[in-house]
Parts: C-alpha cells; sequence; structure tokens
C-alpha cells in the first residue's frame, strides 16, 4: 500500500468510513474508510 503524506493545501472532495460488503456470503470489503483529494488519481481492481 503507497501512501502520501497530506499536504495542507489538499482539498478532500469524497470521504466513505466503515464500509462492508459481501456477495454470495464472500466478504469483499471489511469496514475499510478511504479520503480522495482533489486531483488525486485513484482505480481499484482486484487480484485473481
Amino acid at each position: 500500500m503507497l501512501r502520501k503524506q497530506k499536504n495542507e493545501n489538499m482539498n478532500k472532495i469524497i470521504e466513505v468510513e466503515n464500509i462492508s460488503k459481501s456477495f454470495d456470503g464472500e466478504v469483499v470489503l471489511d469496514n475499510i474508510s478511504l479520503d480522495i483529494y482533489d486531483n488525486a488519481f485513484v482505480a481499484f481492481g482486484r487480484e485473481e
């Protein structure tokens, strides 16, 4: 996992907290929190 230091000039545009999700009884997200800042590139994927 990569993390950047928060810059005080960055504007948070999305904040989600404590998200959990399951499909067909399999947990795919377990208590996930995420902040997305202006001008950030975000990608989601999965390993197979």
